[in-house]
């Protein structure tokens, strides 16, 4: 902020408030907010999962390892839908140039009901519809809608971002890699396979990071079961993620608790 201007060859003090104490504006904790956006900006994007596996010569197609699931959005709160919904876009961004342009088509649909369950404006739900109907059209490529759905999902945490409840952005995200997460530690649990492959299930700060927003999101605080149950999981998560090294046992425990966690959802 600017200084304040000088009357007298002096700065004017600080008006005092009631108690006789000077106003002194509050100050930004610049370490915490550095540390947010470290944190942010390493938290894997869906599409890293399957890059881990070919980067390490495993003979895993993760994209076809993706299933939906089926879980309905009613009657579930907007926590719950929200990681949902960031289930559905990872889903999506996963699998968008491994299947056939039904199932694809399919997974769009899936997304934008849950991106409408949470109340975005009608501009964002008129840019997925456009999307998808020149990809059915053919004026946009398989090649091409991946990285248009990449804008578009980055678009809709942005959007997210700014509405009323700043946790549902980042809850969206946690679902992703929820998401990401369980199909990987699923593929390597199977195998046997740790060592490099595993380095996106090890990650104790981005996993504090995600449960300290879900215990913070509104069904966080009001102990709502289910969200409850989710950050039991996420604890136990905690301690495997904490070791200096993952065996093929803990591999195949991350995986039993991102299935857990997500039957809840």
């Amino acid at each position: 902020a600017a200084e304040p201007a000088a009357t007298g060859g002096d700065a004017a003090a600080p008006e005092a408030s009631a108690d006789g104490m000077a106003d002194v504006p509050t100050k930004i904790d610049v370490s915490a907010v550095k540390e947010e956006g470290r944190i942010a900006m390493f938290v894997p994007a869906p599409t890293e999962f399957q890059a881990a596996l070919q980067a390490s010569d495993i003979k895993i197609d993760i994209r076809k390892l993706v299933k939906d699931s089926g879980r309905t959005l009613e009657g579930k709160n907007r926590s719950i839908i929200a990681l949902e919904t960031g289930v559905r876009l990872s889903n999506l961004l996963l699998s968008v140039q491994a299947q056939d342009k039904t199932e694809v088509i399919n997974r769009v649909k899936l997304a934008r009901d849950g991106v409408e369950a949470l109340g975005l404006p009608q501009e964002v739900l008129a840019g997925i519809d456009s999307t998808m109907k020149e990809y059915q059209d053919g004026s946009l490529s398989d090649a091409e809608l991946g990285p248009v759905l990449d804008i578009l999902a980055k678009g809709i945490r942005d959007d997210l971002a700014d509405q009323a409840d700043p946790t549902l952005a980042t809850l969206v995200e946690a679902g992703g890699w929820v998401q990401g997460v369980y199909l990987l530690s699923t593929a390597l649990g199977e195998q046997g396979v740790t060592g490099d492959a595993a380095d996106l299930l090890h990650q104790p700060t981005v996993l504090a990071h995600f449960t300290k927003f879900i215990k913070e999101s509104d069904a966080g605080r009001a102990g709502d079961p289910d969200v409850v149950s989710v950050i039991g999981e996420l604890d136990k998560m905690q301690v495997i993620a904490s070791k200096a090294e993952l065996t093929s046992d803990d591999v195949k425990a991350v995986a039993a608790h991102t299935a857990a966690i997500l039957a809840w959802f």
